[in-house]
């Protein structure tokens, strides 16, 4: 034989050695699972991956997402707590500051006190007043005021409700006028008229915001109708006797249908009745419809209605309600307002004419409301 056969031989039995082929595989084997177990130690779970079981699998990763889930909730808890803790440092500088105001109350009462003492007093109550308005105004996280009387939901809602208004303004000349578009409109100086509102997000507001406009009324035909009020100033009556004889008995704002928003920007006064004396009679100033929500919109919003007739004869519809007989289940609710005065002569301030019904009456978040009634608004 020759080398070279001998050398052929050679390779032939070590590559068909099957005793350590099966050695090998073994050890492939036990190297695998050894980096399984591994990756287990590593990871501190059992399942890694579909290969360690599909059903397993399925579910390790629902407990993953909900584990994930539950981590993302206790992290806005926390972000929530971190909120209401910044609130909380300016409500509690906010208390201090009403305590040394009592304090200063209770001092200027004092007999002993004269006029220029009180008068020092009364200049150092309105820098208390003006820090407790800096407080509100400055309090914030990441980026929202908290204390100024605009945090939460619905003002988002309002805001996307703003939007689709748009910017651009029509004014609207005297004589009765239907609304078919979104947006807002202005009434132009010493309008009158009736304004059909057949459009579902209008704002109306005065060219002259310091006139009273007289004879003037408006009406949201459809349901879920918003409706905002800036710097108004009307009356459904007029001056003038003659005309108020024919014109004296109508809403000065009315809702039709459910799921109706009313929001109020800055000063609204709704007036029904006159100087004439003829009263409102037997409509509410603000008809509720099926159902109104009022919203105060910013610090400075304020709504008057009153029903009411300076002479002879009497208003018999509320001021915030319903009509004289008018039986209904509407529900009132009104919040974020920072001013309110309803009054009727004989109707309810909010709620129901005479002789009529209303649903539930939910009132909140109200700065201020006068106690007195008004001896006259004109």
């Amino acid at each position: 034989m020759n080398r070279s056969f001998l050398r052929e031989r050679a390779r032939m039995q070590i590559m068909n050695n099957s005793a350590a082929m099966a050695a090998l595989g073994e050890v492939k084997k036990n190297d695998t699972t050894l980096g399984k177990q591994l990756k287990k130690v590593a990871s501190g779970m059992k399942i890694n991956g579909a290969g360690d079981g599909a059903a397993e699998y399925a579910i390790s990763e629902k407990m993953r997402v909900r584990t994930r889930a539950l981590d993302q909730d206790i992290e806005n808890a926390q972000t929530g707590k971190n909120l209401v803790c910044t609130a909380e440092g300016g409500i509690q500088n906010i208390i201090n500051i009403l305590r040394s105001m009592k304090a200063l109350a209770i001092d200027a009462a004092n007999d002993t006190n004269t006029d220029d003492d009180r008068a020092i007093i009364q200049k150092e109550q309105d820098s208390r007043i003006q820090t407790i308005d800096d407080i509100a105004n400055s309090t914030s996280y990441n980026g929202k005021l908290l204390l100024n009387g605009n945090y939460g939901k619905r003002l988002s809602a309002s805001s996307n409700s703003a939007k689709l208004l748009g910017t651009t303004r029509k004014v609207i000349p005297s004589g009765d006028y239907t609304i078919n578009n979104d947006g807002i409109y202005v009434l132009s100086s010493g309008y009158s008229g009736h304004i059909t509102i057949n459009a579902k997000n209008v704002k109306i507001t005065q060219e002259n915001t310091a006139q009273k406009l007289y004879n003037v009324s408006m009406e949201c035909t459809q349901a879920d109708s918003s409706l905002w009020l800036d710097n108004v100033d009307i009356c459904d009556g007029s001056t003038n006797p003659l005309p108020q004889l024919l014109n004296f008995n109508s809403n000065v704002v009315k809702f039709n249908g459910s799921g109706n928003t009313l929001h109020i920007q800055n000063s609204v006064t709704l007036i029904g009745g006159c100087n004439s004396g003829r009263g409102a009679w037997d409509k509410a100033v603000t008809n509720v419809g099926e159902g109104l929500d009022i919203y105060g919109e910013g610090m400075n919003s304020r709504l008057v209605a009153i029903a009411e007739d300076g002479y002879i004869g009497d208003s018999y519809g509320a001021a915030i309600g319903t009509d004289r007989q008018q039986q209904s289940n509407a529900n009132i609710n009104i919040s974020g307002l920072s001013y309110l005065r309803s009054w009727s002569e004989m109707g309810s301030g909010i709620g129901s004419g005479v002789d009529g019904s209303v649903g539930n009456i939910s009132i909140k978040e109200l700065r201020c409301l006068p106690l007195t009634m008004p001896s006259s608004t004109r």
